[in-house]
């Protein structure tokens, strides 16, 4: 993965919304370890693992951590189990409420400076080992998100994830450098920034009920999955204000084409 250093814990700005928008706009995220409610939590994950046994792939043989049968490695995330493993998945109503924790709602109204929120391209991603393919190169949510003036994406570790089994990384005040040319990379989404190899990467050893809230044009990147045997389940979504319902599906319907 090249350089790296901690991810900026965020919790101790809580309740001071001066300093978290100031703190936004110079590293271009936030970052809130075991924020989200537990009981959501395991809700979420539960629902995750149940469609993951449906799709041959987990081993519930350790419960410590999600662990992966060996069977049917997707080729990419547009693999035909994949995508149906997410269809099923956007179904629930466990995942279609997410997240419902008050003080993510209340956090997420203060950072966009309106009392309503809305969530669009929603997505549950697993990280297979050793899967390149299904890990993103560094790119900019921006690119995959037309239409949509200003926006915050929430990335959310639904179970521990150390560095080994991959997680987020980002660029602390790449958002700076504003919107960038992406080309065709390898990996989830198809498209990226090229980058020095020597730059330093902001990661964590991500816990369940973690959450990362970045600026639509920081660079950000999936890490590869590095075990021989585990699952990186997480799930992200993008954040903004409320629009008009003519405007909503306008948007869905460009954004849905995208990735």
């Amino acid at each position: 993965m090249g350089i790296h250093r901690d991810l900026i814990v965020s919790n101790t700005l809580l309740g001071r919304q001066r300093a978290l928008m100031e703190s936004m706009s110079e590293n271009g995220y936030l970052f809130f370890r075991e924020f989200i409610n537990p009981d959501e939590m395991r809700a979420i994950g539960d629902c995750i693992l149940s469609t993951c046994r449906q799709s041959g792939w987990l081993d519930d043989s350790d419960s410590s951590m999600p662990k992966f049968s060996g069977i049917n490695i997707p080729d990419s995330e547009h693999d035909s189990a994949y995508e149906e493993f997410r269809a099923i998945v956007s179904q629930s109503p466990v995942f279609r409420r997410f997240p419902r924790d008050r003080h993510f709602r209340r956090l997420m109204s203060s950072l966009l400076g309106n009392n309503t929120t809305s969530q669009c391209k929603k997505l549950v991603r697993i990280c297979f080992p050793n899967s390149p393919q299904m890990a993103a190169p560094p790119h900019q949510d921006y690119f995959y998100m037309r239409g949509i003036r200003h926006f915050y994406t929430a990335w959310f570790s639904i179970f521990d994830c150390p560095v080994q089994l991959g997680g987020l990384a980002l660029l602390r005040g790449s958002h700076k450098n504003g919107r960038l040319a992406h080309m065709k990379m390898d990996g989830v989404g198809g498209m990226g920034v090229n980058l020095d190899k020597d730059i330093c990467w902001d990661v964590s050893n991500y816990g369940v009920g973690d959450v990362v809230i970045f600026h639509k044009n920081i660079i950000h990147k999936g890490i590869e999955n590095n075990t021989n045997n585990k699952l990186r389940i997480s799930l992200d979504t993008r954040l903004h204000k409320k629009m008009p319902n003519r405007v909503s599906r306008l948007v869905s319907s460009l954004t849905d084409k995208l990735t």
